[in-house]
């Protein structure tokens, strides 16, 4: 084939994967290419314009913005994937024999990627959605991670999109909250589901990770106790039977903000019970833990309003 031989915009299209509609936009608004043009004004492009546009489409689907890598020589273009490939295929060789991870999360990104977690290996880990879903196609996976605030409607959808450009089935979603139809909706999927905050051995442990150890604590420190003062600890408003009830009733509110405000309430009276038990070093501990305690307790007292609020407004008893 000659290196002059030209293609129709609509062949450059079907070789590239490029639609004609982004071919025009790249060639007129990134100077992409410059194509010439037939004695009908239609559009011509060359071998060497169907290999730039294929490195560029190759750059843009890893995550690079085509604004920054349009101006470069095709030589330069070449050398920037085969940078990217070598990176891949050196994860690959290090992480031989454990189980590869992909992270993506605000969260669990920088946690994951920065903690020891036996049997595994974070390879990729990103905040950036696009550029995560861009590098799944260059990694060698074995598992995926995925942390969202809220599940809605549309995160099965997107897991399963992750899911096939990962090629894996090994799923955990680590979600704040969401509604019990979407969460369910995940599960028959097949993906695992785990509440926020999440702790490093439950993740290794519901994907499956072998080689995982669990520490055991360290001798307790001497019990001190706490000054609190307990006027400024609210008492609880809501029995375990009342928050059971309204964690169970159903409601027209279909974003189930009754049972979300349950688990907050649940949550803050644990963790003050915790921090009103928590072992003290020493006398300065002994304040911190009363602080805490205190403070969580007027949280808890806080979110307790709003719940019993919320319940009236639904006509929930408890």
């Amino acid at each position: 084939m000659s290196q002059t031989e030209d293609f129709s915009i609509g062949t450059v299209s079907r070789l590239t994967g490029i639609t004609q509609h982004t071919l025009r936009v790249w060639e007129r608004r990134h100077q992409a290419v410059e194509s010439g043009r037939s004695e009908g004004g239609r559009r011509l492009y060359s071998n060497a314009d169907v290999e730039r546009l294929t490195l560029l489409k190759a750059l843009v689907d890893r995550g690079d913005r085509i604004g920054q890598i349009a101006s470069e020589d095709t030589e330069a273009l070449r050398q920037r994937l085969s940078t990217y490939q070598d990176h891949r295929d050196t994860r690959s060789r290090l992480t031989s024999g454990t189980t590869r991870l992909a992270v993506y999360g605000e969260t669990l990104a920088e946690a994951l990627s920065d903690a020891s977690l036996p049997g595994s290996r974070v390879v990729l880990a990103e905040t950036d959605f696009e550029r995560f879903k861009s590098d799944l196609a260059l990694a060698e996976l074995d598992a995926l991670v995925l942390e969202y605030s809220i599940i809605n409607a549309d995160t099965p959808e997107i897991v399963t999109t992750l899911k096939q450009l990962a090629r894996s089935d090994r799923v955990l979603v680590v979600y704040g909250f969401g509604r019990a139809a979407d969460v369910e909706q995940l599960v028959r999927a097949g993906v695992q589901v785990l509440r926020a905050p999440a702790d490093t051995h439950a993740i290794t442990k519901l994907l499956g990770i072998s080689g995982v150890s669990v520490e055991t604590d360290a001798e307790p420190g001497p019990m001190l106790p706490a000054s609190v003062d307990e006027d400024k600890a609210p008492p609880r408003r809501l029995s375990t039977q009342a928050l059971q009830k309204l964690a169970t009733a159903s409601t027209a509110v279909e974003c189930e903000c009754p049972h979300h405000l349950v688990d907050l309430v649940r949550s803050l009276a644990a963790f003050e019970l915790y921090s009103r038990q928590c072992r003290n070093r020493n006398q300065q501990d002994a304040a911190l833990h009363a602080y805490l305690h205190v403070t969580t307790a007027q949280a808890r007292a806080l979110i307790e309003d709003a719940l019993i609020r919320t319940a009236k407004a639904e006509g929930i008893d408890y």
